[in-house]
């Protein structure tokens, strides 16, 4: 998994993200990585829909595919 998220990060490869939160449930983000940091166990991802920019940890994505 740690390869396919640098790559899709280097080739700014559009992704959907399913995130599970605790009070807000589950929602899916569409848009591309801009930093994976595995140290910190996070990304760094632009939402194209809604511009902005965010934050998550492995422990928020249930889902991670490239949009078809």
């Amino acid at each position: 998994m740690e390869d396919l998220l640098r790559a899709w990060s280097e080739t700014k490869q559009l992704v959907s993200i399913t995130t599970l939160r605790y009070k807000s449930g589950r929602s899916v983000i569409m848009g591309r990585i801009l930093q994976y940091n595995p140290e910190q166990n996070d990304l760094l991802v632009y939402d194209d829909d809604r511009k902005v920019i965010h934050h998550l940890t492995f422990t928020e994505i249930d889902d991670i595919q490239p949009a078809s």
